[in-house]
């Protein structure tokens, strides 16, 4: 019997450190991928993490925070979140629910009564789990905080004013406002703010100590990443859009180092450690399809991955990849990128942060680490095909 246990403990020992060194070599090969890619696509700082079968196998910063020092990039330093927040605020969402202060289907109007459209039917029926799907039959309201410099309130009130595109739940138009909307419902019902509600159940519970919802909580920090943009054909810096207007859509910043930890516990099922968060019930509801997605409103970047079909959970956009279902998220501001894709039946998830304006290259890293993670090489040159749909006119060597 003892010879029994002692040959399985072998076995075991023998499995994880073969297992360890197949990621070590993809780890290594993925590295050198993305220092490939930063030629090419030129952003001044880039950060990634990757977590594979429950573990942070890989996270490094690259570059600078601010083009022209030596300021370099690293696990440490802070860069915006922005549309990624998103499923944050979708989380908390769904701990209330677990809380019995909520329920998905529940009207808008029962938390926020002043919560107006200029639809009073549309006003009347959407539900918690609407204004997280962009089904709300509003468009793109973003010239509100962007260009209008509202407040977050004087936003909501001018939803009062706004006629609608399509019917309630029949289409799909991608806009921040609604999440705005969500954030003030876990207010109405925590009786905290937005930001205060995710630190307490979210990010002190997985050790995010430095993480923040808002981007003024960030001014004095020394360790964080500049905006940069194109600017008459060169990089430069460029001032930090701010939007905490509309914190909850996509104001947070965070670092590698902390944000691979979220991608832990998502990849964990809701759990830190024996500790359930968020139970299995209202955790698939994140990932469940709840709304078509168009192909009108697909990323440019499918041109090159041809999905059969794309689909929006609760906070996160969801197609095909090689037989497998992928839930990802962009985030972009001016400036500023990052992008989460975890394929959960593979156990495997990346996120990448970025201080250039669209810097694409971002989507290329996370479809060559589920490529490594999934067939042990990269299938075709992402970074080379995305950087000329991205870039077109331009030659590539």
């Amino acid at each position: 019997m003892k010879l029994k246990y002692l040959l399985i403990k072998i076995l075991v020992l023998t499995f994880f450190t073969v297992s360890g060194q197949t990621n070590s070599k993809k780890v290594t090969e993925l590295d050198a991928y993305i220092q490939k890619g930063i030629e090419l696509w030129k952003p001044p700082g880039l950060a990634v993490t990757v977590v594979k079968d429950g573990e942070i196998i890989f996270k490094k910063g690259y570059g600078v925070t601010t083009i022209g020092t030596d300021k370099a990039v690293d696990e440490n330093t802070l860069f915006g979140c922005m549309s990624t927040t998103k499923a944050f605020v979708a989380a908390g969402l769904a701990m209330l629910v677990d809380d019995g202060k909520l329920n998905w289907d529940d009207k808008v109007v029962k938390y926020l009564p002043d919560f107006k459209l200029k639809d009073s039917y549309i006003t009347n029926e959407i539900t918690i789990r609407d204004l997280l799907t962009h089904r709300t039959g509003i468009g793109n309201l973003d010239f509100l905080w962007g260009t209008f410099k509202f407040s977050s309130d004087r936003i909501l009130a001018s939803l009062s004013d706004v006629d609608k595109v399509y019917s309630l739940r029949s289409s799909f138009i991608y806009q921040n406002i609604m999440y705005l909307a969500a954030g003030k419902v876990i207010e109405a019902i925590s009786g905290q703010t937005w930001g205060d509600f995710l630190g307490e159940r979210i990010y002190k519970p997985l050790g995010m100590n430095d993480t923040y919802p808002l981007l003024e909580l960030i001014t004095s920090k020394s360790n964080k990443a500049d905006a940069h943009n194109y600017v008459n054909g060169s990089i430069e810096k460029i001032n930090q859009m701010s939007a905490d207007e509309i914190g909850p859509a996509g104001s947070m910043w965070s670092t590698i180092n902390d944000i691979g930890k979220w991608v832990q516990f998502l990849l964990n099922k809701g759990k830190v450690g024996n500790e359930t968060l968020i139970t299995k019930t209202n955790f698939d509801e994140l990932f469940k399809p709840q709304q078509i997605v168009p192909s009108s409103e697909f990323y440019p970047t499918q041109q090159v991955t041809k999905p059969h079909w794309m689909t929006y959970g609760l906070g996160w956009f969801q197609h095909d990849y090689r037989g497998e279902m992928v839930q990802f998220h962009t985030g972009s501001l001016a400036g500023m990128v990052a992008i989460v894709g975890m394929i959960p039946d593979e156990n495997i998830g990346v996120y990448v942060m970025g201080n250039l304006d669209h810097v694409e290259l971002r989507h290329a890293i996370m479809y060559a680490t589920f490529d490594l993670f999934m067939d042990g090489k990269i299938t075709r040159d992402w970074s080379k095909e995305l950087y000329g749909i991205y870039h077109p006119g331009n030659k590539i060597d």
